[in-house]
């Protein structure tokens, strides 16, 4: 489910759809796709928000710290913006999953 992380942050709203994990010993990790959106923009004009590949977090509250940060540093300008098209892994969420325009992805490190 998708969840608002923020809704005024300099402007932007900040998005996250949380992925629960189950490992082979029944431990619950997290993942995330975020998005961000300043809210001046049309609603389908999101930029995509995505950890490294493999990155999982042990509780909910550290991956919405990350996404929280990761939206941050894009607001910011303090992240490259890699080219690609991220919204092929986004879930169905009504217009947001539906914008047809590419985007940019951004990456980052795990946090500790």
């Amino acid at each position: 489910m998708w969840e608002m992380l923020d809704g005024d942050m300099d402007g932007f709203e900040v998005w996250m759809y949380l992925q629960c994990i189950q490992t082979n010993d029944d431990v619950e990790l997290y993942s995330f796709i975020g998005l961000c959106r300043h809210r001046s923009a049309p609603f389908d004009n999101f930029i995509p928000l995505k950890p490294d590949a493999g990155v999982a977090f042990d509780a909910r509250a550290d991956a919405a710290r990350a996404c929280r940060q990761l939206a941050r540093w894009v607001i910011d300008g303090k992240t490259s913006i890699g080219s690609g098209d991220p919204l092929s892994a986004l879930p169905p969420c009504s217009a947001k999953a539906g914008a047809e325009a590419r985007r940019s992805a951004v990456v980052v490190a795990p946090l500790h």
